[in-house]
């Protein structure tokens, strides 16, 4: 089988995989413990993650969802243990409500050719749902190492965060990374985005750790993100409908 997964070491016990042949190229994160594991988001679900996943540890994986949009929980099917915030669940349980003529488009998106040994009629959402709930203030234990939940909202109502105060890490799916942020999808709300972004601009971040694009962020994209946020909000434009507006190295969506 070809190789789809990209492993890269943020360090010794951190590893981000990254599925770049795929237009939407989400990043999914190993974090490892003395006692446990955990999975930041689980990607397209295209080829097997837990097979990746077996080569880098034997530890027990517990899954955490930053969001439950299509394109970071393609694998969740594939571990034991899932956690979710509460209003994301349904996204995960059945109540999708995008169609399978939607998600295929998605998938297929920008002329996507499907590799060798990728079955697409065997291709579906995640709906099996989360065992475990996680919510602003959370803690995730994992022996030697603690990941704290922020509820971090604004792309959707449920996205999280994940802050490890040690190595000042933080893992923030979709709410920043160097490109568009989508804040006008039918569950985004951008007021809310906007005090997000604030909270993470104040925060100390050595390393931010986003679901797409480049791995190399720090802490003072988010400060450059905030400040954006604020200059729409003042300018009166922060709302859906208003346009998409670029600041260098990213640009807030706020229309289709």
């Amino acid at each position: 089988m070809m190789e789809w997964y990209r492993i890269c070491a943020i360090d010794e016990k951190t590893f981000a995989l990254c599925e770049p042949l795929h237009p939407e190229d989400p990043h999914s994160y190993l974090v490892l413990g003395e006692e446990r594991a955990a999975l930041i988001d689980t990607g397209l679900g295209v080829f097997s993650m837990k097979e990746e996943i077996r080569k880098l540890t034997e530890l027990p994986v517990t899954v955490l969802t930053t969001h439950a949009h299509w394109d970071h929980v393609g694998s969740h099917r594939e571990f034991e243990h899932i956690a979710v915030h509460p209003l994301e669940l349904g996204l995960i349980s059945g109540e999708n409500p995008m169609t399978e003529e939607q998600l295929m488009a998605r998938l297929f998106e920008d002329g996507w050719q499907a590799p060798a040994g990728f079955d697409a009629s065997c291709y579906r959402f995640y709906d099996g749902g989360a065992d475990m709930s996680i919510e602003e203030g959370g803690v995730i234990d994992l022996g030697g190492r603690i990941l704290k939940v922020l509820h971090t909202p604004g792309h959707s109502p449920g996205s999280c965060s994940f802050y490890e105060e040690e190595r000042r890490y933080l893992f923030c799916g979709d709410l920043l990374y160097d490109g568009a942020l989508y804040a006008h999808l039918a569950g985004s709300d951008p007021l809310v985005y906007r005090d997000s972004m604030d909270r993470i601009a104040r925060m100390d971040i050595e390393r931010l750790l986003p679901g797409h694009n480049s791995l190399d962020k720090t802490g003072a994209l988010a400060r450059q993100a905030a400040a954006a946020f604020d200059e729409l909000y003042e300018k009166g434009l922060l709302k859906k409908g208003s346009g998409t507006f670029s600041f260098g190295g990213f640009s807030i969506k706020l229309s289709r």
